[in-house]
């Protein structure tokens, strides 16, 4: 894949997930706890987490009790005033955005994820790995398509050492599938793509991504998926 560097770059790193307990972006966190690159993951929240052992019930404990840092935080100060939350600790280096909403607004799919881009971009993340949609395009008369569209523009312009952005059809969310993924069960399973994969993939793409800004598609995703089974 051309986007990806054969070996990893063996950098530790600490990662901010914003949409931490969607659908994908539960399996970020998870996959990041269970994995030995990161050492220190910042979960953003809209509400409290009772308990994270429900929240990411495939991550390890022992390094969950370690590693995770969940923080509930308004997400429209950080719109207001720029900044992520003054008390994460460990500045993080690495992001990923798995913000999203059914059926999209405005503000949670563009104004929010355009905010927290930029306030991760102000803190010193140089990394950035966003969750987009198959075919998004700005200007398009569909409005879904186009807000994620005028979403990826901002962020190519934010100027991210490393701007990975994913762009999958259907996708599998197990218990949190939505009506419009319904048709997955009538396409071919290649349109299809697990969060859990699409997971797995970003991750990887932390690892190895080469410097600059990358899309990857759909059947792009599949095949890196595929080969990390």
């Amino acid at each position: 894949m051309e986007h990806l560097n054969e070996t990893k770059q063996n950098e530790k790193f600490t990662a901010i997930v914003g949409g931490a307990t969607g659908a994908t972006g539960r399996w970020i966190v998870t996959g990041l706890i269970n994995g030995d690159d990161c050492v220190r993951v910042v979960a953003l929240t809209r509400s409290d987490i009772a308990s994270p052992a429900d929240t990411f019930p495939e991550a390890d404990k022992d390094k969950m009790a370690k590693k995770l840092v969940v923080k509930k935080v308004d997400f429209k100060s950080i719109v207001t005033s720029g900044e992520l939350p003054s008390d994460l600790g460990e500045k993080p280096s690495i992001g990923f955005c798995a913000m999203g909403s059914a059926p999209y607004t405005e503000e949670s799919d563009f104004t929010v994820p355009v905010a927290f881009g930029r306030a991760c971009k102000a803190a010193g993340v140089d990394s950035m790995f966003l969750v987009s949609a198959v075919n998004s395009k700005s200007g398009s008369c569909f409005g879904y398509v186009d807000t994620l569209g005028r979403r990826e523009d901002a962020y190519k312009g934010m100027d991210f050492k490393r701007l990975g952005i994913y762009q999958p059809g259907f996708l599998g969310r197990q218990e949190k599938m939505r009506f419009k993924e319904m048709f997955q069960y009538i396409v071919p399973s290649s349109w299809t793509i697990d969060t859990k994969d699409l997971a797995k993939v970003m991750i990887e793409s932390a690892n190895r991504m080469k410097d600059g800004h990358f899309t990857f598609t759909h059947k792009e995703m599949k095949t890196i998926a595929s080969s990390l089974h």
